[in-house]
Parts: C-alpha cells; sequence; structure tokens
C-alpha cells in the first residue's frame, strides 16, 4: 500500500464516527474516486459503521469465537454493540477490535494490513475489495511427488501475493489431477486477485462444477464466481449467484446476502 494519506489521525477518526466536516468529507470523497487507498477506506469506514450500529452478526461472533479458541486470543467474542459513549471519542479503540473481528471472518470489504486486492465499484456507489480465500491444500497420496510439489509451490506464491505465479503453479496442478475442484477454486481467486477477471470466472465455474457432481460445499466458488461476475460488471449475473451462495450457508453466506442486498437497493 502506498504512503499516501489524505486525512490525519483527527480527521479519520471523525470520519469514522461520522462527524467529518462537510466540506472535507466531499474531498475525501473525490479522492476516493482517484485514489484506491482513499477507496480501500471508504469501504473500511462503511463495515466499521456498520459495527458501531448494530455490533458483529451472530455468525461473526461464532466464526470470531472458533478463531479466537484456536489462537488462545483472550477477546470476548460475543460482545454487544458499541454504546454510543464509546462511538463518542473512542472510535480508534472500537476500531480495532472491529478491525480483528473483520479480518478473522475474512469479509469482501475489509481493513488490511497487506496488499489489497481489486475493488469493485458497486451500482449506485459502494465498494468491494476482494480478498482472498486463505490457502489450505487438500492432502496428497504417497508417491504423488509431482503433485505435491505443485500444490508447494502454489501455496508459496499465494501466500506472498504473487498471484499470476501461484495461477500459473495451480494450472499445472490440474493438468496433474483434473478431478481436484480445489485447485481450479484458488486458481480463480489468484486469477481475481490479479485483476483477471474473465479468466477468474472460468476457473471458479470450473471448481463449482466439479464441487457440485462430489456434492461438496458450494459457498466458496459461488461467492468469488460473484465477485468475478461483478468486477465483469454484470450484476444481475451476480445477483444470481450470491442468492445461490445465500442458499447453499457455509462461511460466505452471510456475506453474500448483503452484498446482494446492496445491490437490490441500487437498482
Amino acid at each position: 500500500m502506498s504512503e499516501r494519506k489524505f486525512l490525519n489521525d483527527d480527521e479519520l477518526n471523525a470520519l469514522i464516527e461520522g462527524r467529518l466536516d462537510g466540506e472535507r468529507l466531499e474531498a475525501f470523497k473525490a479522492d476516493a474516486a482517484e485514489s484506491d487507498d482513499s477507496a480501500l477506506l471508504a469501504a473500511d469506514v462503511d463495515v466499521m459503521q456498520d459495527l458501531f450500529e448494530h455490533g458483529p452478526t451472530r455468525q461473526e461472533q461464532e466464526e470470531f469465537a472458533s478463531l479466537e479458541s484456536r489462537a488462545g486470543m483472550p477477546v470476548e467474542s460475543t460482545a454487544p454493540a458499541p454504546s454510543a459513549e464509546m462511538r463518542r471519542g473512542g472510535g480508534y479503540r472500537w476500531m480495532a477490535v472491529a478491525a480483528l473481528l473483520v479480518v478473522a471472518i475474512g469479509l469482501g470489504v475489509l481493513l488490511r494490513q497487506g496488499g489489497a486486492g481489486p475493488v469493485i465499484e458497486l451500482p449506485g456507489g459502494g465498494r468491494v475489495s476482494v480478498v482472498a480465500m486463505p490457502f489450505d491444500a487438500p492432502p496428497t497420496l504417497r508417491g504423488q511427488l509431482d503433485l505435491q510439489e505443485q500444490w508447494q509451490q502454489a501455496r508459496a506464491a499465494y501466500d506472498a501475493e504473487e498471484y499470476g505465479d501461484a495461477a500459473a503453479a495451480l494450472a499445472e496442478v490440474e493438468a496433474l489431477d483434473p478431478e481436484d475442484s480445489d485447485a481450479p477454486l484458488y486458481r480463480g481467486i489468484a486469477l481475481l486477485m490479479a485483476g483477471r477477471a474473465d479468466e477468474a470466472r472460468e476457473a471458479l465455474t470450473r471448481s463449482r462444477s466439479l464441487k457440485e457432481e462430489l456434492d461438496d460445499p458450494l459457498s466458496a466458488p459461488l461467492w468469488f464466481e460473484a465477485l468475478a461476475v461483478l468486477q465483469g460488471d454484470d450484476p444481475d449475473g451476480a445477483l444470481e449467484l450470491l442468492d445461490r451462495a445465500e442458499a447453499s450457508g457455509g462461511a460466505y453466506a452471510e456475506q453474500a446476502a448483503e452484498l446482494a442486498r446492496s445491490l437490490r437497493d441500487a437498482e
């Protein structure tokens, strides 16, 4: 992320709490139209303000509790919505908790500490920042050394955010194991993160088809396929996939429902 910073610390706190001076707010919006950093910040603030008003959803609480138990973090996972007193002058304190929650559950719009994925402009305003799903390669059978090496290469590139290289390594995995539904899923995500939406959509559609044959969960391929379709400027096609992602349940169901609501509100 670049060093560019449009708002100072006091103004950032005011923006998060919804009290930034009108003239500065308009100037920030103009900057967000030109700067990826400001555009991503504007999207993050939308998430933070929703957390200010409503607190984390039940699904977010449960998923964060699961992460908390694995990591041993002493954080209250069922925290209620922040009080008015907390919102006044305590924005940074709650923002830290909110950002941790958002990063933990992998929401489509969030504050990231590393490189950000593409920011997709939504009809009627608003943005979605694409966030890669954590890489979790499936086990390989003994004797499949070539396949194992390709998965390792793909993981190294993916974790380093070298998404073009990751996509190439995952294409090799698919060549070695055409029935694997995870390789096209991660390849599609890598291509999406690299801004190659059309190729991403093709890979994610393949992953979804394979997972349907195997009766595997469809939440992830549907969610990322919807983002690829949306990046390709097809909100109606994205809505159909988002509705299916919501109906399928799983980790991305609630995110899909929220994004679908945003798209319908813009119609």
